[in-house]
């Protein structure tokens, strides 16, 4: 896990900083926050189409595969810094995982089918 700072995120790949643009982006877009409550595992959900979280169902499936390729290409996924127990002053607000560290916090944390 790595923790970034507004100035090391520049030293991120491209594919990286893209994907975090893409987050953004979308959650302003559909919920006027520039991080929404458990974004990181809504737009994980429709990526897999999973639908589990609510606010995933209905989600732009061209979105989804953005977010798909963008995080194949940089093999990972960014999350809350309190996701993961980090303190904001430690992060900048957010943290990037490589993705098989994120996709083990994402099943343990996925509501329960039903």
């Amino acid at each position: 896990m790595r923790c970034e700072s507004a100035e090391a995120e520049r030293r991120e790949p491209a594919e990286a900083e893209a994907l975090l643009s893409v987050v953004h982006d979308i959650s302003e877009y559909m919920w006027c926050a520039g991080w929404y409550t458990n974004l990181e595992f809504i737009l994980w959900s429709a990526v897999l189409g999973d639908k589990r979280w609510r606010q995933a169902t209905g989600f732009p499936p061209l979105a989804a595969r953005r977010l798909a390729f963008l995080s194949s290409e940089c093999a990972g996924w960014w999350v809350h810094c309190s996701t993961v127990d980090r303190k904001w002053e430690e992060c900048g607000g957010r943290v990037f995982l490589p993705l098989d560290e994120w996709r083990a916090l994402y099943a343990s944390r996925v509501p329960d089918e039903g």
